[in-house]
Order: C-alpha cells, then sequence, then structure tokens
C-alpha cells in the first residue's frame, strides 16, 4: 500500500495555519501563542493527525483559536476555525448542563426513578432498573454497561459503583423527550446553542456543514466520513468546533445559564472511578460529577471530558478557580496521543486524568514500535513486518503487551494483511500460553480470514481454560452456522428477497441481480449470503449478520442487527 499523501500533509502543517484568532486579553498573555503555533504542527505529525482545532480559555473566555492541517490531505483543504468535528463523548456534558437547567426550573427532579416517568423494555427483566435516577446517570453509577443489546444487563445494583454507560445517557434522553414533548436537538437548540451563540453545532447533520466537515484518517491514511447522524444521540452524536465548544466550557465557569448551586453540583465528585481490576497511579486523583469528569489538584477540582469516535477523538480540560481552559479536536485514531502535551501547554502538573484515560503517548517506545511494524506491512508486505516485530519484542524497551500485540494483530486484520496478523499472534501465543484474550483475538484474525475450523479450534482452546466460558460457546455456534454454509448453499427465492428490499434507518439493502447487497450510512457495501430464510451473513464482515422480521402476514418491517458478541440492534422499516 502506497502512502504518498502524509509527507506532503506535514510540509503543509507547517505553512496551512489558517484563521488563527485572538480575542481580548492581549495585555495580559498566560500563554506564548507563537509558540503554539510551532508546537502543535510537531505534535500532530508525531501523532499522526491530519487535522486539528483548539481553542484555549483564559478568565472565562475564548482568548486563542486556532486551525491546523487539512480537512482531507487529498483535497488540501485546511482546516478553519468553523470546521465541523464530530464531538463524540464530549456530547455528554452539553446534555447534562440541559438536564441541569431543567432542575433548576423544577421540571425535572435528579433523584425521581427514571421508570416512573418512562418504563424501558430493554431493562423489564431486571427489577432493580427502577432505582435508577438522572443523577445516577449524569454520575455513570447505573450499573448499566457502555453499550448494550436487546436486553440490558445491570453490572451492579444502582448507585453502588461507577461503570461509564452510553446506555444510561440514552435512557435518560428518552425520559427527557419524552417530558419536554420536544426532540434531543430542539431543546438542546432552545437550552444551549442559542442562548451561547453556538451557531456551528448541533446534534443532527446539517447540509450547510457539507462543504466544511473533517475527514477522520486511521493511521494508515484510510479516510472515513464524518456520520450524518439523523437522529440525535445524548452520548455521542455532537457535531461542533472548538470555537463553539468553548463557548459552553465558558458557560460552565462563569455559571451562564445555571445558577451556582447547580454548577456546584455538577462539578462535586459523586463517586471515585477506580477500577479494581486495572488499578493506576491516577485512582486516587480522578472521580466523576455529573456530566464532567473531575481531576484532583491543590486548588480543588478541574473538570474534564473526552471524546473517542474511531478516528475522531476530543479533549476538554478547565480549571474553575481559576477560569482557565483547553478544547481540541483532531481526527486521527491518535488524535489524544498528544492529549498530555496539550493539557500542559494549560498548566503544568501531573494530569491524573489522562493517566486514568491511559492513552498511549505520541512519543511512546511501544507506540513507535507499533507504528514502525504497520508501516513495514503497508509498504514491504507481511514477511518485513513480522521480521520488524521480531527486532521490536527483542529489545526491553520497545517489548510489547499482549494488548498491544492484540491490537497490533487485529488492525493488520483489517488491512487485509491476514499472514503477518496470524503470524505475529502465533508467536505471542507461544508466550501467553495461557492467555484467554489472546486465543479470543486470535479466533476472531482467523475468522475474519475465513479460516472457520481453526477458529473454532482456538475457542475449543479457551474452553480448556475455562470450561465455563459463554463467550467461546457462543461464538463456536455463530462460526458453526457460517461453517454450514460453505458446505451447502442456502437458495432464498429472488422473490422473497426483493421482500427484504428497501430502507430500514441507516441501513438500506439492494437486490441486484438476484443477490442482496447491504450498506449502512458512510461504510462500504456487502453481499449478503443467507444463512436460512431470514439469516444473512456479510461477505467480508464475519463479526454481523443481520436478521429480517417477518410479520404474521409475511410483510418485513423490521432488520436486526446480531454481533458475535451477543449484543444486536433493530431498525424499522422507513420506506
Amino acid at each position: 500500500m502506497k502512502i504518498s499523501s502524509s509527507k506532503n500533509y506535514f510540509a503543509l502543517c507547517y505553512i496551512m495555519i489558517p484563521m488563527i484568532l485572538f480575542i481580548g486579553k492581549t495585555n495580559a498573555q498566560f500563554i506564548d501563542t507563537s509558540s503554539l503555533e510551532k508546537q502543535i504542527p510537531k505534535l500532530m505529525e508525531s501523532g499522526d493527525t491530519p487535522g486539528l482545532s483548539i481553542s484555549f480559555i483564559y478568565n472565562g473566555d475564548t482568548y486563542w483559536s486556532a486551525a491546523f492541517g487539512t480537512l482531507n490531505d487529498s483535497l488540501q483543504t485546511p482546516v478553519n476555525r468553523t470546521s465541523i468535528f464530530s464531538a463524540a463523548s464530549l456530547s455528554k456534558p452539553v446534555f447534562a448542563y440541559m438536564v441541569m437547567r431543567l432542575s433548576e426550573r423544577e421540571e425535572f427532579n435528579l433523584d425521581t426513578p427514571l421508570s416512573s416517568l418512562l418504563l424501558n423494555p430493554r431493562m423489564e427483566h431486571d427489577s432493580r432498573y427502577k432505582k435508577i435516577t438522572a443523577r445516577m446517570v449524569l454520575s455513570h453509577m447505573t450499573g448499566l454497561p457502555n453499550w448494550g443489546g436487546d436486553e440490558l444487563k445491570l453490572r451492579f445494583d444502582p448507585g453502588m459503583g461507577f461503570d461509564y454507560s452510553g446506555e444510561g445517557y440514552v435512557y435518560l434522553q428518552q425520559v427527557i423527550e419524552s417530558i419536554t414533548e420536544l426532540s434531543l436537538e430542539e431543546l438542546a437548540r432552545k437550552e444551549v446553542f442559542e442562548p451561547l451563540n453556538m451557531h456551528n453545532t448541533s446534534f443532527v447533520w446539517q447540509e450547510r456543514f457539507t462543504d466544511n466537515v473533517v475527514y477522520g484518517k486511521d493511521w494508515a491514511w484510510k479516510v472515513s466520513n464524518l456520520t450524518h447522524y439523523k437522529e440525535p444521540n445524548a452520548s455521542f452524536s455532537l457535531l461542533t468546533t472548538a470555537e463553539d465548544y468553548s463557548k459552553f466550557v465558558c458557560a460552565v465557569l462563569n455559571h451562564t445559564g445555571l445558577g451556582t448551586r447547580h454548577i456546584e453540583l455538577m462539578l462535586s465528585p459523586q463517586h471515585s472511578v477506580h477500577r479494581p481490576w486495572r488499578p493506576t497511579e491516577a485512582d486516587d486523583y480522578v472521580y466523576w460529577g455529573l456530566g464532567w469528569g473531575l481531576q484532583k489538584i491543590d486548588e480543588g477540582w478541574a473538570f474534564f471530558h473526552w471524546g473517542d469516535n474511531g478516528p475522531f477523538k476530543a479533549y476538554v480540560l478547565a480549571y474553575p478557580r481559576q477560569k482557565l481552559g483547553v478544547v481540541y479536536f483532531a481526527n486521527s485514531h491518535d488524535g489524544l496521543s498528544f492529549a498530555n502535551d496539550i493539557a500542559a501547554m494549560l498548566k503544568d502538573e501531573k494530569h491524573y486524568a489522562l493517566k486514568w484515560l491511559n492513552y498511549s503517548r505520541h512519543d511512546n517506545p511501544q507506540r513507535l514500535g507499533i507504528k514502525k511494524v504497520k508501516l513495514a506491512a503497508l509498504t514491504e508486505g507481511s514477511e518485513r513486518a513480522i521480521s520488524v516485530f521480531r527486532e521490536i519484542q527483542g529489545m526491553s524497551e520497545s517489548k510489547l503487551t499482549a494488548d498491544d500485540i492484540g491490537n497490533l494483530a487485529e488492525f493488520l486484520s483489517a488491512n487485509k494483511l491476514d499472514t503477518a496478523a496470524l503470524k505475529i499472534m502465533e508467536i505471542a501465543l507461544n508466550e501467553h500460553t495461557n492467555s484467554v484474550d489472546m486465543y479470543n483475538r486470535y479466533a476472531g484474525i482467523l475468522l475474519a480470514a475465513g479460516k472457520y475450523q481453526e477458529a473454532i479450534s482456538s475457542h475449543q482452546i479457551i474452553l480448556e481454560i475455562e470450561p465455563d466460558n459463554d463467550n467461546a460457546l457462543r461464538q463456536i455456534e455463530w462460526i458453526r452456522q457460517r461453517l454450514a454454509v460453505e458446505n451447502q448453499d442456502v437458495e432464498v427465492a429472488t422473490k422473497q428477497l426483493a421482500l427484504y428490499a428497501g430502507d430500514y434507518g441507516p441501513r438500506h439493502f439492494r437486490l441486484k441481480n438476484g443477490t442482496l447487497f447491504y450498506q449502512r450510512e458512510g461504510n462500504p457495501e456487502y453481499r449478503m449470503i443467507p444463512l436460512s430464510q431470514v439469516l444473512f451473513a456479510l461477505e467480508g464482515m464475519e463479526t454481523f449478520r443481520l436478521r429480517f422480521e417477518l410479520e404474521g402476514d409475511g410483510r418485513v418491517n423490521k432488520v436486526t442487527g446480531l454481533y458475535i458478541n451477543g449484543s444486536s440492534d433493530e431498525n424499522n422499516r422507513t420506506n
């Protein structure tokens, strides 16, 4: 694979710094902006990031905003201050602020069980969910997983622990929309965007964004389109700019639109984020408030949040007493690798929140070793990649952990470099002979390579280590369904396939020459392989399937997406 654009891009990074803005405070230079103009492109280069938008806040006001790099380096279009980025989970604090405004006006009570306002059929099997309140959702104390399937399983009694959950936000969004009779987008416009003059922000796609939206890039510089969200999601669908989002952060710092009592409530620790299974030095310093993460500092608390939607990354950090802050958005998988350097530009201290998040630094020897293997694989092929992998594993400073190796192998597999991915996993398994996670990852790579029987064997080894491993049992059955089709094709009549064709929300099905094809908005098209009259696999995507739900009269009004991990989601027909 040829990677031709990156060098051209990084050369441009030093000259393409458009639309730099200075806003007031020029008499009190709290930060050396000329130094930032030189440092940030270097961090972007080291962190393999093509485009970035950033704002610094001083004395509760946006002090300096700038844009660096390109929207899409193949077109060499520069990022500017109004370029639209995915905010990912930075959606959550905005939604929390809206909920707090409703609470302040006594239109909503933070401690009322949500089930008394709106039942949730995905949790009706567990009566404990009826204890869940908005306060628990905003502090991630519901016990819900981040994302789940048709049935949501509580990991602990609501209110008795911390576990980051997007599902909790979705449930609270549904409740708020029900009681206000407004969509999330309508409510956000009324409560936040218009009062704060956030003109380039929305929870749903706006056609006016089309010519100035960033493209995400993975490490191999493969372009990913920013998702055109048609339905708002309080957990992740916010589209915005660093300059707009800094207005929101300033509102929190200045208690704008929300009284002091409720701001202080948002920024008061509700629970530690300590995870017993992964202790870190940050455990005594990081807590969660209502909508915001909190970092303990000498002067009290700083607040933070991060966003991660694959190739779109974001980070915000602010100090309430000094009214300082920074917001930045990046369009690459490694966009958080230099978050610590950006945070240090604001305030030089130990940034425990970033230690807790545990993203690999741009200058980390292991990350650089992984980068070297990836580059060898993409430019010189699998054999060279395997050789480089052996070299870095032979050096103590760059030796990769089991998790690093699994992530590397999965990257190679996703880029169709199956020989390198499988060989690297085989080398690693000689060292990690009893690792259930490694055998599970190995099985996934074998499955992606179409080596079905070998994938089953890998899961059977897991069962030798852990005889009651439900995941291995489920995946063996999943793979056997696919293997059966290899031995005997399932035929579905063209007339029946025609009934399935159509649009189901973001999922689209087209019948071409007697074959059904599937495409989700913004993603490639896949040929569908029937496993039964209603169940289909996708050619080239072994971890996902689709099942058409037939009504009693034979009509098809719904499709269910099935994932190899046992989760599922569904969409109703829209045409």
